[in-house]
């Protein structure tokens, strides 16, 4: 019997280096252009391009570095031998909690969320699925964190 498990990650890692709507020329001008990104990080193992697909902003370095546990796990698993079966967008699980709260603080996306990237591995009797929560920022398309929501009920880092 195969089994899917469904590990949700709004943000990834700690950033390394700028953030890529700071660093980068051609940021993804669509959900599809940002899973071929995704995709492509992965397949080539490179973590420092998966991380530069996520929208940073108000988010503190613990939280990205709590955030960067599921791109770790997924690079693992990749690294284990899982073979990488597809990475597409598609609408947000239904149930998908967006909000989290950890410590008694509210934690919400950076960036409003229009989907998910679904990313599936194989395995013989345990297929995995990651989802990755994306939203829109002026006109590109980025990962979005998870950055602690200040009293105004506006995430921090907004003014």
């Amino acid at each position: 019997m195969n089994f899917l498990h469904v590990i949700l990650a709004l943000t990834l890692l700690a950033l390394a280096g700028p953030t890529m709507h700071a660093a980068v020329k051609s940021a993804p001008a669509s959900p599809d252009e940002l899973a071929k990104c995704l995709e492509q990080a992965l397949k080539t193992k490179n973590k420092n391009a998966a991380l530069e697909l996520f929208y940073w902003e108000g988010a503190s370095a613990d939280m990205k570095a709590k955030q960067q546990i599921s791109i770790d796990m997924l690079f693992d698993e990749i690294g284990q031998g899982l073979e990488l079966t597809s990475v597409k967008p598609a609408e947000l699980p239904p149930g998908l909690q967006s909000e989290q709260v950890i410590g008694g603080v509210k934690y919400v996306p950076n960036i409003p969320v229009l989907g998910a990237i679904h990313v599936m591995l194989a395995e013989d009797t345990n297929p995995t699925e990651f989802v990755f929560a994306y939203g829109k920022k002026d006109k590109s398309f980025f990962l979005a964190a998870l950055v602690a929501e200040r009293d105004t009920g506006k995430p921090s880092g907004k003014e």
